[in-house]
């Protein structure tokens, strides 16, 4: 109905998001994203009481601090300031937290019930009900700002502007993820252009894509076959499972193998397990139906050390754009339950879990030798 007004229509969004992916953290995001700054009366810094800032150090055990100096800090000496002013008129966004708000200062026993709640909490109950802020029960090991830093500026448009960059790069690979047709989530066809830098080991995400619904296996075939002819790729990669059968097969008829210079590698994805992360399996009946397994869970966590160490870079994006690939690598989360191994795995953001189910051990010894050897049978 607002969007049928032949006046001026506002909504108001108000509430706490539960996790990053709701609908009021995805408008937070796009919000003005304004903060109760405090200026402290004693060293002059201004004390943003966010999560990611500063407010976990102006918890006091009497009120408010002073993040820096630890002196006692006062609201009233504070203001809203706007993270993205240049929203601050189209799309304002307010953030409050019961750790600065008069109702919960100004009583040295609603502060010490604060405390209590600090203290007791679960973490995912503490960022809701006392931070006002979104919470993820499992930690996402990327952030927004680690991805900006790992950013180059190179751009590519289409296949020609690879081979431009040849120079550049010493050797270029075309690496594909088939869709996997799943209904209980999204899942695409998506496909990563990359480069090995001739002057270091950085690798450039030159170009990625992630094909729309609807496009026809031929149609995605002859989408990539551009890409790796038009690159010049030195290396096509895959995930070798059943979803990309139609499509290798059009590739193949196509000439995929007969490219030049073109190494085809195949890969099988495995559960967590001791050994080199990446192992080839060539001894096959037929040449052609050779493979590498690859351990995802650890792949996934050298992937993301790669780009906080800016080993690895995408190209440049704008936070505010929602359907850039590159928020893809949000998406992973580092599951808190221990797998069979006794570690964390990285998952993607639906929560399926890469490391396999739990294994509950008992106290027992040789029951926990048992159940090991079985587990790492799967």
């Amino acid at each position: 109905m607002m969007s049928a007004s032949i006046f001026w229509g506002f909504a108001r969004y108000t509430g706490t998001p539960k996790t990053t992916d709701t609908t009021l953290a995805l408008l937070w995001n796009r919000s003005s994203q304004a903060e109760w700054v405090i200026r402290c009366e004693h060293c002059n810094k201004f004390n943003i009481p966010n999560p990611e800032q500063d407010l976990l150090k102006m918890i006091g055990k009497r009120g408010p601090v002073c993040a820096k100096c630890g002196q006692p800090v006062f609201p009233k000496n504070g203001g809203y300031v706007h993270a993205r002013p240049e929203r601050q008129l189209s799309f304002p966004g307010y953030h409050i937290s019961q750790t600065v708000h008069p109702l919960h200062i100004l009583s040295q026993a609603k502060w010490n019930r604060l405390l209590d709640k600090i203290e007791n909490y679960a973490p995912l109950a503490l960022y809701n009900e006392v931070f006002g802020w979104p919470y993820d029960a499992a930690t996402s090991p990327l952030t927004m700002s680690d991805l900006q830093k790992a950013t180059h500026d190179i751009s590519v448009q289409r296949p020609a502007d690879v081979r431009g960059l040849k120079h550049l790069y010493s050797y270029i690979t075309v690496a594909v993820d088939w869709s996997g047709g799943s209904m209980v989530s999204d899942s695409y066809t998506a496909y990563a252009v990359l480069g090995l830098r001739r002057d270091s080991d950085l690798i450039d995400v030159l170009y990625g894509k992630r094909i729309k619904h609807g496009v026809t296996p031929t149609d995605e075939a002859n989408e990539i076959m551009d890409w790796i002819r038009g690159t010049g790729a030195d290396a096509f990669t895959y995930d070798n499972g059943g979803a990309g059968f139609a499509r290798l097969e059009i590739m193949n008829h196509q000439g995929l193998r007969e490219t030049p210079g073109l190494v085809v590698i195949p890969i099988n994805y495995v559960r967590p397990r001791a050994g080199d992360v990446m192992v080839p399996h060539t001894g096959m009946r037929e040449s052609d139906l050779y493979y590498y397994t690859l351990d995802k869970s650890r792949s996934l966590a050298i992937t993301v050390m790669s780009i906080k160490a800016t080993r690895v870079r995408v190209p440049k994006f704008a936070e505010t754009d929602e359907k850039a690939f590159q928020r893809d690598l949000l998406a992973l989360r580092e599951d808190p339950n221990s797998n069979y191994f006794g570690s964390s795995a990285l998952c993607a953001k639906n929560g399926k879990r890469i490391a396999g189910p739990p294994v509950q051990f008992s106290e027992n010894f040789e029951e926990k030798k048992r159940l090991a050897t079985s587990a790492s049978m799967f």
